[in-house]
Order: C-alpha cells, then structure tokens, then sequence
C-alpha cells in the first residue's frame, strides 16, 4: 500500500472526488483534514472503485472534526431524484480478469444470459461526520410528493454489471463487480431525510456486497422521514450492526424477482445473515420477497416501530415497541427470548394485538419465551390476534412460554390475552395464566382445526 494521500479541506466540490479517484488506482489510504470536505453536485454521479478498494479516515493527528458534506442547494429541484452525495460501485473489469471468466446460464429481466461474478474491492470509511444537509437543498419538510428525492443518498454502495457480448449476440454475457466489504466505523450522520441516509442498493445479482458492517454510528433526527437512515434495497451476504444509535433500519421489499432467483456467486443459494448487537434506532422495518435472509438480534432497542417480514431468526434481551403494523407476516421459524413489547393504544384506548400472520398457504412459526407485554393506558384490544382465514393451508405455529402479560388483560372479554383464531397450534403456559379462565383470556376460532393447548 502507498503511503496515505492527504487531503485539506477546501471549498472545491471536485477535490473530494478527485482524491478518492487517486486513492483507489494508487492503492493508498485517503487521509481527509480537518473542517469541511464537500461531495459533487449533479445527478447520477458514480465513483468507481477498483481491485485496491478504498480507505477513507479522518487524519490522525486531526483535532477539529472532519466532515464530509453536501453542498447546500445542490439538488436539482427541477430533477430532484438521483443526487447523490458519495456512490460508490465498482470498477469494470480488467482485460485479464475478463481473460479468466467462466460463463454460467442464467437470466435476468430481458431473457437469458451467461454471466460470471467478480467479487473484489473494500472500503472502509471511518472517524468522519457525514453532513447529509437535506434541510439546505429546498425542499420542503413535507414534501408535495412522497417519493421527491428518495432515491437522493449521501453514502450509495451497489455492484455492478457489464455487458461484454456485442450488440445482437445471444445469449448476452453480463460480468457483475460486486464489493468484497463496506465497513463504516465511528461515523456521525446529520442532517438527514427523504432518501436513505447510507443506501445499499441493487446490483442484479447476489451478493453485490458480501460483507457490510456498521460499528459505532450515531445519527441524528431526520429532517424527513422517508427512507431509512440504513437503507437495504439489495441483500449483502452478512450484515452487521453493532454498537450503534440510528434514526431506522430498513430492508426493502421486492416484488419483480425474489433474490434466491438473481445470478449469483455461490451454486446453491446461502440466505442472507444479519447480525445486531447493542443496537438503539426509532425503529426496524424489514422485508424481502422470498424467505432469504435471518435475523440474530440482541440488546436491541427500537423507540418506534418494529416490523419484520418472510424473516427467521431470534430476538433476545431487547426491548421493543411497536406502532399500528402488527403483523408478523410468514415468518417461518423466530424466536424472541426475555424481549419487553409495549404495544401504544390508539387514541380510543384500543391496542392492536402482535398478529402471527399465514398467507398464500406459508405458514408463521413464531415462539415468546419469557417475554413482558405492556400496553399502556389500553382500555380494549389484546395482546397476541388472529384471524380465521379463508385459505385452509393457512396455518400459524404460536407459543407463549414464561410470559408476563398486563395485569388487566385476561379477565375481560373485551381484553383478551389472545384471540385464536388462526388454523394451527397455539400453545400457552399455565404458570402465565394462573387463574384466569382460558375462555375468557385466549378465545379461540370453533372449528377444529385451530387447536389451543395450554402447557
């Protein structure tokens, strides 16, 4: 590696960008001074990284923060999507790495294709704060459209494809470039809002990035709420957040093609792995189309909202509290250990119950063990719901084992502990209920098929 390249800070939008392209062909570590460093105003700027990678830090001896920020008024409000503050994405390859290609079939959205994946490259950014500045470009806290800017990130990584066959040649052959890591440590995000703060997006295949790990983020309010402040619309191969305080949490949904589908490096599909250790964020919000990723989550808090979809995995030692979305939609096997919920009433006093959810014939397997509910203030409603849906492959899979429920829920028809309604097995402890009528505190659907047991 060459030594470090130094960087002051200036008011020039191209010394930035200028020095991160030196950085990456020299293969030496980007040194940033301290003050203000501004990013490149226009729309779909891309950055490319090649083979050595990148590694961006604040200088050592630095004692005024160092910032990274966008320039303000600098989204193009005629064309506000697609400015971008920092994207990165992957070098085309090399004549010697398309030298040592091996062609796969495969198919994307136009037909088939052969493609071979190239997986090279980390980045590393660390010690700076990232100055998103979305409350100096003009747009209005709430904006006239929902989706104005949101696609307007200030950190982007994605991969990559390039097509190497010729115009009219079938099938086509697609290289993708995909990143080996992205590991953002010690950062400080500000200022926020309407796009994702850092984006991980799609690159067409699976993984585009195979590691991506956050350790020691704080950021602060958004001044928008759209996005999230870690924003998933492409799965990594392992993601892990520890240490950390963000404003949301966010793994898109898919619907066009499920990422199992996609080309991808390994021949059988390896689903997604998260990790989150010692976690404060306003809130989760996970999806993906397929059943391709699992959660290991401990000591996480969420101040807002907490939702996971087509997920499996375990919670424990957290607590969580969670707003109107209270579907635990197909989830085909988790487990939350020793996790407080507080479910907010509405303001006529009614709570929505946490509701394992079957559809499309996919069953939810769902266990809490040692788990307190609260919900404060409540007045009617209940703690776990269900409905009898009109698909019989539908079913749920629930138990409820050294769980504490709020003192007043059970004992009122109005306040039920579970409505089991859902086809499939519901199982609860005795221990729990104590003296409460199981009729009266866990009403249950009477067609036989839903079966109630307690343990």
């Amino acid at each position: 590696m060459a030594d470090p390249i130094e960087l002051p800070a200036s008011g020039n939008e191209d010394a930035l960008v200028d020095a991160i392209a030196a950085a990456t062909v020299g293969d030496a570590p980007l040194h940033l001074g301290p003050g203000v460093h501004l990013t490149k105003r226009g729309r779909r700027n891309l950055i490319p990284i090649g083979a050595h990678g990148l590694s961006i830090a604040a200088q050592p001896s630095g004692q005024e923060p160092v910032t990274i920020r966008r320039p303000d008024d600098s989204i193009d409000l005629g064309e506000p999507d697609w400015n971008f503050g920092l994207f990165f994405v992957p070098e085309r390859p090399t004549p010697d790495e398309e030298a040592q290609l091996t062609w796969r079939p495969g198919s994307d959205a136009e037909g088939p294709i052969e493609f071979d994946v190239i997986i090279r490259g980390r980045i590393t950014i660390d010690g700076l704060r990232i100055d998103c500045n979305m409350d100096n470009q003009g747009l209005a806290p709430s904006p006239p459209a929902p989706n104005v800017a949101e696609h307007s990130t200030m950190l982007g990584f994605r991969g990559r494809a390039f097509t190497l066959s010729g115009p009219g040649e079938v099938p086509r052959r697609i290289a993708y470039v995909g990143f080996e890591s992205v590991e953002l440590t010690d950062l400080v995000i500000e200022n926020g809002g309407f796009s994702g703060d850092v984006w991980i997006s799609r690159g067409g295949f699976y993984p585009n990035i195979v590691d991506f790990v956050v350790d020691r983020i704080t950021s602060t309010p958004r001044v928008n709420q759209k996005r999230a402040a870690l924003d998933f619309s492409g799965l990594c191969r392992t993601v892990t957040i520890t240490r950390s305080r963000v404003a949301s949490i966010g793994l898109e949904h898919t619907t066009a093609i499920t990422y199992d589908q996609l080309p991808r490096v390994e021949p059988d599909f390896v689903p997604s792995a998260w990790r989150i250790v010692d976690v404060a964020t306003d809130g989760v919000d996970m999806g993906a189309s397929g059943f391709v990723y699992e959660i290991e989550a401990t000591h996480l808090t969420t101040r807002r909202f907490y939702y996971v979809d087509r997920a499996s995995g375990t919670v424990s030692d957290s607590s969580l509290v969670v707003d109107t979305r209270r579907r635990m939609n197909r989830l085909p096997g988790f487990e939350f250990h020793r996790v407080l919920w507080t479910l907010p009433p509405d303001a006529g006093g009614h709570v929505k119950g946490l509701r394992p959810t079957s559809l499309l014939g996919q069953p939810c397997r769902v266990a809490f063990v040692d788990n307190t509910f609260r919900a404060p203030g409540a007045t009617t409603g209940e703690i776990l719901d269900s409905e009898h849906s009109a698909r019989p492959d539908n079913s749920v899979d629930v138990t409820a084992l050294g769980c504490t429920y709020p003192d007043d829920f059970g004992t009122d028809p109005a306040r039920p502990i579970a409505r089991v309604n859902e086809r499939g097995t519901w199982r609860f402890a005795q221990a729990d209920l104590g003296t409460l009528d199981p009729d009266v505190a866990l009403p249950k659907h009477p067609e036989p098929d839903v079966h109630r047991l307690i343990v």
